[in-house]
């Protein structure tokens, strides 16, 4: 036979599967078919032609074997990294390899690099995932492996990851107790030591206890998560401490650190007291000791001030030392004996305050009464002081009570106070009959003291006077009047007012001036010239009377330099740029007496220079050339530095300096010129007397062509050179043109130019 057969060809795979129906082409009939199992293999493969109208059917079979397919294992941790302790997520995914397909099952073994035991995952979907938590950072990052022991349908493979695990973060809490503690009490603290989520675990390592205090850090072991160390305050100062805890950390646990607030309150105490000697005489040095020590649980030494009171009115306070204090006291009175001491301690903080009592007798002393008078010899009237001290023995105290005092002229007795171991009274004896005179104190004595006598011999004798000298104004300046009062008071009280006469003598050359006392005063007027010789010694020399003996009085007379003005004037004024200008400052006295001041004025032109010039009947003048208006109007300050009799001053005036006028001399050469011939234009600008200086800016030159040029002045000279094209318009009128600047005015001047024909 021959042909193409057509139709179709049903194919059956071998393996369960739904026949498959494929048409003809050419005689060839093809289908793809996967097979998702060994199981069978090798299987029969069938392929029924169904035949046509001009081909019978037929059928053929081929066998067909299917191996297991290659597989990829991939292995994935999370979270990476992870912390010590954090759960973590290990999956497995095995896939197929092309030209293989289907989705792998069986078990996966996994390894999680740390030591710990392997485990078996069954795959599900192709994938199998498994929970580990890494109890240490030692190792990391660790190599997580896993190994797909196959199937039937699918080879077995193997996959691995890197995974980090940190470190885990800590968190360090601390406390301490007793809290509060007294004061040297013995305190426990306790640092626990926890891993922070998502890490877990029990840290390790060392923690370091700092108190707050100063005191030395104690480092402590952890065991357990917990480190303990003990710790005594010496004191409440810095009370609440602060507690640190540092956690060292450790290879898997970070480092931490914690706080906590300590209260340190004072401990109780109790002082003791005692006194010797006992009993104890007015006067004697008595010795107080206070021991104060510390109550359980406190302990330590107090340390701080104890008060003692003696039960006298008096309180000493005393310092702790080893915690004893100790002081002295001596008692001046048995008003009160016996007494009652109180030693209190004082709290300082660290202490709580205790109080301690004794009791002390005191018996009275003997006395000594010493008598004087002030002042001795006295005077007819003067009125005298008499004193009678009455001491006891060193430290017995004061003595009070009454002292009853006889003159010894008859008069009747006085009787005054004790106060302070003194006794004081006034007394004026009328006549120097029976001079020396004897005056008897005698003590009466009080509760602390016994009585005594005393005696003391006093003098009185004819008066004198004293002069008493002053002046006004003073201090004065040089050329004001000056009032001197001489003013002659009896030394002795109530005695007759001073007669006679007062020679001044004002200290200065000056012939002396003699004044009567009227009323015991005299007075006159004098005017210092100079301040040489200040401050000058005036003296008074009273003459005496019948009734006092002759005086001398001095006083000092300061005698200062007079004010100043100074007048400044200047001519002439406006000035001209050069010009010269005379300034002129007068420097007068505020005092119309004073001698005319001398010395130099400083002249500041207000152009940034200056000279001197000297004073000549209190006028200074110097001459001045401004050199530009640039700054007018300028200030003159004219400053007078003083001399010996006046004080410095300064003045001002202002002086305008205005522009100067100029002229301008124009010239031309050669004159004739020829068409083409360079000629020189040169103008001569000058300022007009009385200015005076050299003019600076430019020329501008008008050719009369129609053709202009600009030059600058040098030194007061614009030159320039022009040749003319053309004679025709000659004669030219030429014009040059200043325009002026900030210190002269402008100018112009014309000339003519004949230029000729070239070739004539």
């Amino acid at each position: 036979g021959a042909g193409s057969p057509t139709g179709t060809v049903t194919f059956t795979f071998g393996d369960g599967s739904p026949a498959e129906t494929v048409a003809l082409v050419g005689g060839v009939a093809t289908a793809s078919h996967a097979y998702i199992s060994t199981a069978g293999s090798p299987y029969s493969v069938t392929a029924a032609y169904s035949g046509d109208s001009d081909f019978a059917g037929s059928s053929g079979s081929d066998t067909q074997s299917v191996e297991a397919g290659a597989t990829t294992t991939a292995v994935t941790t999370s979270p990476d990294p992870s912390v010590v302790g954090q759960p973590v997520d290990v999956t497995v995914a095995v896939a197929a390899i092309a030209p293989g397909a289907g989705t792998p099952t069986g078990d996966v073994v996994v390894n999680f690099g740390d030591g710990s035991p392997i485990q078996t995952v069954t795959l599900v979907n192709g994938t199998a995932t498994v929970v580990h938590t890494y109890t240490s950072a030692v190792g990391s990052p660790y190599i997580v492996s896993a190994g797909y022991v196959g199937s039937t349908d699918f080879q077995a493979s193997t996959g691995t990851d890197t995974h980090t695990v940190d470190i885990a973060l800590t968190t360090t809490t601390v406390t301490s107790a007793p809290d509060p503690s007294l004061t040297s009490e013995q305190v426990t603290a306790t640092a626990t030591v926890t891993a922070n989520a998502p890490g877990a675990g029990t840290p390790t390592g060392t923690v370091t206890f700092d108190f707050g205090d100063g005191a030395a850090p104690v480092p402590a072991v952890v065991v357990g998560g917990t480190a303990t160390a003990t710790h005594t305050y010496a004191t409440t100062a810095g009370s609440p401490y602060t507690i640190t805890a540092a956690y060292g950390g450790d290879s898997s646990y970070s480092v931490s650190a914690g706080t906590d607030p300590h209260v340190v309150t004072a401990a109780d105490t109790t002082t003791t007291l005692t006194a010797a000697p006992d009993p104890s005489a007015v006067g004697d040095s008595v010795t107080a000791t206070a021991t104060v020590t510390a109550n359980a649980p406190g302990a330590g030494t107090p340390t701080g001030t104890v008060t003692f009171g003696f039960g006298d009115g008096t309180t000493v306070d005393a310092i702790l030392v080893g915690g004893v204090a100790t002081t002295g006291h001596t008692y001046t009175t048995t008003a009160g004996s016996p007494y009652t001491i109180t030693a209190t301690y004082q709290a300082n903080g660290d202490y709580t305050s205790s109080t301690a009592t004794e009791t002390q007798t005191v018996t009275p002393n003997p006395t000594t009464l010493t008598v004087t008078s002030a002042p001795d010899p006295s005077v007819v009237g003067q009125q005298v002081t008499v004193t009678a001290a009455v001491t006891a023995p060193a430290g017995a105290g004061t003595p009070t009570g009454n002292v009853a005092f006889d003159f010894g002229d008859g008069t009747p007795t006085v009787t005054a106070a004790v106060v302070g171991g003194v006794a004081t009274t006034e007394h004026t004896y009328g006549t120097a009959a029976g001079s020396p005179y004897t005056i008897t104190a005698t003590y009466e004595g009080d509760i602390d003291f016994t009585g005594s006598v005393g005696t003391d011999l006093h003098t009185v004798e004819p008066g004198t006077a004293t002069v008493l000298v002053t002046s006004a104004a003073d201090p004065s300046v040089v050329g004001e009047p000056v009032t001197v009062n001489a003013t002659v008071v009896p030394d002795i009280p109530g005695a007759p007012v001073a007669t006679g006469t007062v020679v001044f003598d004002f200290g200065d050359a000056s012939l002396p001036v003699t004044a009567s006392l009227i009323d015991g005063s005299a007075e006159v007027s004098h005017t210092y010239t100079d301040t040489v010789g200040s401050p000058y010694t005036i003296t008074a020399t009273y003459s005496g009377d019948v009734n006092l003996s002759a005086a001398l009085g001095v006083d000092t007379q300061t005698v200062q330099p007079t004010a100043t003005t100074v007048t400044v004037t200047s001519a002439p004024d406006p000035s001209l740029v050069g010009q010269e200008v005379t300034i002129t400052a007068v420097v007068t006295s505020a005092q119309p007496g004073a001698v005319t001041p001398t010395g130099w004025v400083v002249f500041e032109f207000g152009d940034g220079l200056s000279n001197v010039a000297p004073l000549v009947d209190g006028v200074a003048t110097i001459s001045y050339l401004y050199s530009s208006a640039d700054g007018s109007p300028y200030t003159i300050t004219a400053t007078y530095a003083g001399d010996a009799n006046h004080v410095g001053a300064a003045g001002t005036d202002t002086q305008t300096v205005q522009p100067a006028p100029t002229t301008l001399s124009l010239a031309a050469g050669p004159d004739p010129s020829t068409e083409g011939e360079p000629v020189t234009f040169t103008a001569l600008v000058t300022p007009d007397v009385p200015g005076a200086g050299t003019p600076t800016g430019a020329v501008l030159f008008d050719f009369g062509n129609g053709d202009t040029a600009s030059a600058t002045l040098s030194g007061g000279l614009a030159m320039l050179t022009y040749a003319y094209p053309s004679a025709v318009g000659s004669p030219f009128t030429i014009s040059a043109t200043y325009s002026g600047d900030g210190n002269f005015l402008g100018a112009s001047a014309t000339e003519t130019q004949e230029v000729n024909a070239a070739g004539l």
